[in-house]
């Protein structure tokens, strides 16, 4: 399963970390993609930071992980679950109180639960074969 782990951290890696640059050197692109109206100087700031500068953290994170530095792979597996889990909680409220039911807002919602499945799980077995 420690394999599994470890194709799961490379894809959050490079994930995080292709986005993260995305949204930090493309800023207004990314956010038209995303449907999201910057507006003011304030408003692009805000969203270089938030999702470049959080993705690239998070993406970095991730590397340094699965290169087995300092980072065990579980703590990546609770980071994982927790993003994963913070974003659709979030997204499905958002959903059910604004009713943004665009295609895209479905399917991060999807994606984001399905991925905090596979983190729980992760975190599940790792904690199996440590007994």
């Amino acid at each position: 399963m420690e394999t599994l782990a470890l194709v799961f951290h490379w894809f959050n890696a490079v994930v995080y970390l292709a986005m993260g640059i995305y949204c930090t050197g493309w800023t207004a692109k990314a956010a038209a993609k995303l449907g999201i109206s910057l507006g003011t100087p304030h408003g692009t700031t805000d969203f270089r930071a938030t999702y470049g500068g959080m993705l690239l953290a998070a993406g970095f994170f991730f590397f340094f992980a699965v290169l087995r530095g300092s980072i065990p792979l579980e703590s990546a597996s609770w980071l994982s679950l927790l993003l994963y889990l913070g974003l659709g909680v979030t997204r499905l409220y958002g959903v059910l109180t604004e009713k943004p039911t665009t295609r895209l807002m479905i399917t991060f919602l999807i994606i984001e639960l399905t991925l905090a499945v596979l983190s729980g799980w992760l975190l599940i077995d790792s904690a199996q074969a440590d007994v």
